[in-house]
């Protein structure tokens, strides 16, 4: 009797012994994707605000970040409607981005503003690379 408990001991240690001699496994190694966690084809957003809607934004792309950046690789066109629901100013851009951290929209390319109340506009071309920032920030919407 006295044996086999001292077999039966002897088999749980081996067993042990085996179990804890495994490999160590091989840490791979991953890159961080950077990429768009979202991408919208033929978008077309509609803020209001007190029952009004105050802007129109359509674009053929948005991709949206994993830092909730968002980027318009393609034309971006942006209506601006009084209470009335007349348009008194609309912009177009090659492209454009948003930046969340900044609280920010950068238009980029053949960018152009035109107001209809006062009759100006204001434009650059794609051989100036010139870039309108803060431009939806400074707008007083009526």
């Amino acid at each position: 009797m006295k044996s086999k408990k001292i077999i039966a001991y002897g088999f749980i240690a081996i067993l042990l012994i085996l179990a804890a001699c495994e490999e160590e496994k091989k840490k791979v190694s991953t890159k961080e994707y950077l990429g768009p966690v979202m991408a919208i084809d033929n978008l077309n957003i509609t803020y209001s605000d007190s029952g009004y809607v105050r802007v129109k934004v359509s674009s053929a792309k948005q991709l949206s970040m994993e830092n909730q950046d968002i980027v318009y690789p393609k034309a971006v066109f942006v209506n601006f409607i009084d209470k009335l629901g007349v348009e008194y100013s609309s912009l177009r851009s090659d492209s454009a981005n948003y930046s969340k951290a900044q609280n920010l929209y950068t238009f980029k390319g053949n960018v152009f503003f035109f107001n209809r109340q006062a009759q100006q506009s204001m434009e650059t071309n794609e051989n100036a690379k010139e870039t309108f920032s803060r431009l939806m920030n400074e707008i007083k919407v009526c």
